[in-house]
């Protein structure tokens, strides 16, 4: 899986869809993209699910309820780009995440391991800090 650590942004994929996001020119365009992963064979993809849980990392952050420890990269994008209009994004995210707590290859990985609490209790608490945006209505 190439991660060193349960946090969002501590694995290789995670670190490569960073690079992504700071090279695009169309930063919404990315963000609800990697919002909208597609399935196969029911299940999301890890490297999918990873991609939605970082985008969703840094629409909170710009709605204002960032992760506590995000990666500095990410911070300073996000100071950058804090006039992004990612409100809509928000319940996007919200559906997105749980698939990615119910129905991803990342959490059956995490599953397999001793730290499948402790990566998944954050992800659960970005979602819960995002449906505060959300309009589910």
């Amino acid at each position: 899986m190439g991660a060193w650590g349960t946090k969002t942004f501590e694995t290789d994929v995670a670190l490569d869809w960073l690079g992504d996001l700071e090279a695009t020119d169309d930063a919404d365009a990315f963000l609800e993209e990697s919002l909208t992963p597609s399935m196969a064979d029911d299940s999301l993809e890890a490297d999918l699910a990873q991609h939605v849980v970082c985008a969703a990392e840094v629409v909170a952050a710009i709605l204002g309820a960032p992760s506590a420890g995000l990666h500095s990269e990410v911070v300073t994008w996000v100071e950058a780009h804090s006039d992004l209009d990612v409100e809509p994004l928000a319940e996007q995210a919200v559906h997105a995440l749980r698939l990615v707590l119910r129905e991803s290859e990342l959490n059956d990985l995490w599953a397999e391991s001793e730290k499948h609490d402790e990566w998944r209790a954050p992800v659960v608490k970005l979602r819960k800090r995002l449906k505060e945006f959300a309009d589910l209505g």
